[in-house]
């Protein structure tokens, strides 16, 4: 399995895409279904991680999907751990948008692995993170308990099955959610052009509808050969001799190199 797959269905037909995929791709599973001029949508969805990003994808725009898998696709395993630690929250990422968002905000949040409980937080910090400096044997004096529950309320932080997450004070940064759009190298929706230009026999007309044939030149001859046009009419087919203006020019010239009976020289008349 892929990173997501996402069923597409129109009318009674329907077919898996693996996502992230590429135009192509996804015009090769709407000619499968027979949608390549027709809606469709997405519904159902599996996917190889533990994220529960189903019920998001599951009706969302095509793009937007292959969008969020691009960016699942480019995580490393503890920031889609992380990720997995969010969505057990309250803070749960609520739509596909601050999903995608979430993969540009990885440092918004800090979760501290294999720490499920209010000692075991305690330990963590004072015997595993160098942020507590005193001599060891006062370390085992302190007591975990308080010392955790202090931590907890500070960091109003949380336990999930990944770990403890508490946000970092870093900045949420509004990618997706507050614009809606999806960069141009994520969009795999222009496969009307593609698919005709994968079929189309007439390369001047890809203009939406798939191989149809261009326009012919008007027939104004009625079928008729050439040796009957010119037994008709064979002046239409005759060229017509026009003045040169070469020879225009050279009589001009002359008559202006010779006066004319008066002595001056006379403008030459062109014949154009």
């Amino acid at each position: 399995m892929s990173i997501l797959d996402a069923q597409l269905e129109s009318g009674k037909n329907s077919t898996w895409l693996s996502l992230p995929a590429t135009a192509e791709q996804l015009n090769k599973a709407l000619l499968d279904i027979n949608a390549l001029d027709k809606d469709y949508a997405i519904t159902d969805c599996r996917t190889s991680l533990n994220l529960p990003i189903e019920q998001a994808v599951i009706g969302s725009d095509i793009n937007m999907a292959n969008y969020l898998a691009a960016r699942l696709a480019e995580l490393p395993q503890v920031q889609l751990d992380k990720m997995a630690a969010v969505m057990e929250t309250p803070d749960a990422l609520a739509n596909i948008e601050q999903m995608i968002d979430f993969t540009y905000n990885t440092d918004f949040f800090v979760l501290i692995p294999d720490v499920s409980n209010t000692e075991d937080l305690a330990r963590y910090y004072i015997f595993e993170s160098g942020m507590v400096e005193m001599p060891s044997q006062w370390k085992g004096a302190i007591d975990l308990y308080a010392f955790g529950t202090n931590l907890e309320e500070q960091e109003k932080g949380l336990y999930t099955q990944k770990g403890y997450l508490l946000p970092s004070g870093d900045q949420w940064r509004e990618v997706v959610e507050k614009t809606g759009i999806v960069p141009p190298e994520y969009r795999i929706d222009n496969y009307l052009k593609n698919a005709e230009i994968s079929t189309e026999q007439n390369y001047n007309q890809i203009d939406g509808i798939i191989n149809n044939e261009g326009q012919g030149r008007a027939d104004l001859t009625d079928g008729q050969t050439h040796e009957e046009i010119m037994e008709l009419a064979p002046e239409t087919l005759q060229k017509s001799e026009k003045p040169s203006i070469l020879g225009q020019l050279k009589k001009a010239q002359e008559s202006i190199a010779k006066p004319d009976k008066t002595g001056e020289k006379k403008p030459p008349d062109l014949d154009l």
